[in-house]
């Protein structure tokens, strides 16, 4: 297989109540919390073309320099996706969740709050499962990593979850690869599959007919799936990306060099970014929106402010601050104590005693 650059950095989750979505995450995958920030005008205005208030929150697998991130917007507030919403409709539609312990992890999911949806796949060492998390997201539950021969290994080994896949409903299969393939840079597996038509009935879609590409990025799958029957609900002429449900996807670069590059080869596809790239010191970041509408997100997040960015466990960079910041003060305290210590000895004693003596 040709050597793959492009890295999957995050799944966006837009949620009407994302402390509580945030929290079964963390429950179900046994996910590590990697902190919160605010996003507000002017910066949610350029990076995201929408003038909104948010509270952003991160959660972080078993692999390097990927998150899962929460979106609370505050205002506007977000709009509920509509209630008989299925797979097929146009969107993010399937986050692919790799887990270590499947009927453990599958039980946390539904006590929790989720609820088991179609067929579950019982293949001995292949099981699969769907499940809509709080809020309605579809997650595919895979027992075995699909990525197990070409994957990283683990950053974080303890943590039993691995965010493997994203599915895309498009209107356009051939226009979606152009967008994903040459505008974004991900391979096309044509030696693998991640799904079949036997596969509908997990998300309860049996015997539907589609068409499917399957795609690469270094750590991650994209597969873009085109309905033909059932057919895909659009998105609504109002869609904006403060409604509920998965949000983007976001590619992950480790210098600018590859961020400007990998923006200008976007933009010849007709991958439009809402703006000039924004660089806030820890990361420079843009949104862009593809030609069937979708949001992808380009960011360079800079490894030494990843604990402020979202990609190292919460409270990280705080630790190390103060960790330093002890370390000075220990350094001063012995200094103190040294003087201290040569000042307390005999001799020093007799010699100002002696100066004194003759003074007087």
């Amino acid at each position: 297989m040709e050597n793959i650059d492009t890295h999957i950095c995050q799944v966006a989750i837009v949620a009407l109540d994302a402390r509580r979505l945030k929290q079964w995450y963390q429950d179900t995958f046994e996910f590590v919390d990697a902190g919160t920030t605010l996003f507000f005008p002017p910066i949610s205005t350029r990076v995201q073309a929408i003038s909104a208030f948010e509270r952003i929150s991160w959660l972080i697998d078993s692999q390097d320099y990927f998150n899962l991130e929460f979106f609370q917007f505050v205002r506007p507030a977000s709009k509920a996706r509509r209630s008989n919403h299925q797979v097929s409709d146009i969107g993010y539609s399937i986050m692919g969740i790799h887990v270590a312990n499947f009927d453990a992890i599958l039980d946390r999911a539904v006590a929790g709050g989720g609820r088991l949806i179609g067929n579950k796949q019982t293949s001995i060492g292949q099981q699969r499962a769907c499940v809509q998390d709080p809020e309605g997201n579809v997650i595919e539950l895979f027992e075995r990593d699909p990525l197990e021969e070409t994957g990283d290994p683990p950053t974080r080994p303890e943590v039993p979850s691995t965010v493997r896949s994203m599915t895309i409903s498009v209107p356009d299969l051939k226009q979606a690869r152009k967008t994903y393939v040459q505008g974004l840079g991900l391979v096309v597996l044509n030696d693998f599959k991640l799904h079949d038509r036997e596969h509908e009935a997990l998300w309860g879609l049996a015997n539907a007919d589609c068409k499917r590409l399957l795609l690469k990025g270094r750590n991650f799958l994209v597969e873009l799936v085109q309905y033909i029957d059932p057919k895909p609900e659009p998105r609504s002429e109002n869609y904006c990306i403060s409604h509920q449900g998965y949000m983007n996807i976001a590619l992950g670069f480790h210098d600018k060099t590859s961020y400007s590059a990998a923006l200008d080869r976007a933009v010849i596809f007709d991958v439009k970014p809402n703006a000039k790239p924004l660089d806030i010191g820890a990361a420079q970041v843009m949104y862009l929106t593809d030609p069937n509408g979708f949001s992808v997100e380009m960011l360079h997040a800079r490894k030494s402010f990843w604990s402020l960015t979202g990609y190292k466990p919460r409270l990280t960079f705080f630790a190390r601050q103060f960790g330093c910041a002890r370390q000075v003060a220990c350094k001063i305290l012995k200094w103190l104590n040294g003087r201290a210590s040569t000042k307390l000895k005999p001799g020093g004693n007799r010699k100002r005693s002696n100066s004194a003596t003759k003074t007087r």
